[in-house]
């Protein structure tokens, strides 16, 4: 078992046997009182650092109640290496997304969007095929101008998600701080959701009518589209 030793001030196992007021004695059979005598102190866990934004800088302990509490002090990394991993997480995230969306074609039904899906509606316009799949699996009828609204859909998706990229991008680069950094990683926006109860049924207020409460949640913009 790993203890603070209050007397070297590093993190220590603690041995199999000790010295107790002269006599040997097992450690395992100590109560927590004898080991604090001893200089041993069991340690409160504390909250790690946000590795994303901050390095570990020094280190200082303090008994608290018979525990060794453990405070590192947070060193803001350098910004331009935390806007780096932000672009990169971006360019990612969006290599994933951009792979394969759902496009709604906006003919009461959406089909896959990626760049294999476009070629093979060229194909099938360019074949007279009449029937094309949804994202559900569904057929559904097709002429030569339904096939032209899915194509230039799924390029107008296309290009708005680059655009999207492109802005958040210039976004991140004209961060000036840290705490800028944490806040576009971890965006607030408030929503709508209606109140249920515990059975998960709709709560309805004197009028019969579904209640809605507003919500806070967080969006990172590196990661989400």
């Amino acid at each position: 078992m790993k203890l603070y030793n209050n007397n070297t001030g590093k993190i220590e196992e603690l041995p199999k046997m000790v010295v107790l007021k002269g006599v040997n004695k097992y450690s395992n059979k100590l109560t927590e009182s004898q080991l604090n005598e001893l200089g041993y102190y069991k340690i409160t866990p504390t909250s790690a650092i946000d590795k994303n934004y901050y390095k570990e800088g020094p280190i200082s302990w303090e008994i608290v109640e018979g525990k060794a509490v453990k405070t590192v002090e947070q060193v803001e990394l350098p910004l331009d290496s935390v806007k780096k991993r932000m672009l990169k997480s971006i360019s990612d995230s969006f290599k994933k997304f951009s792979k394969r969306p759902v496009v709604d074609t906006g003919l009461g039904y959406s089909v896959d969007g990626g760049l294999d899906d476009l070629q093979r509606f060229q194909i099938g316009a360019d074949l007279g095929i009449e029937v094309v799949k949804d994202v559900d699996g569904n057929t559904h009828d097709i002429d030569t101008e339904g096939y032209a609204t899915v194509i230039n859909t799924i390029k107008a998706y296309g290009l708005s998600l680059y655009e999207l990229k492109w802005q958040r991008e210039a976004e991140v680069n004209a961060l000036t701080t840290i705490d800028d950094c944490k806040v576009f990683e971890r965006e607030p926006y408030e929503v709508e959701q209606l109140v249920v109860d515990r059975n998960g049924d709709a709560v309805l207020d004197e009028d019969g009518n579904e209640q809605y409460e507003t919500i806070t949640k967080y969006k990172n913009k590196c990661t989400e589209w």
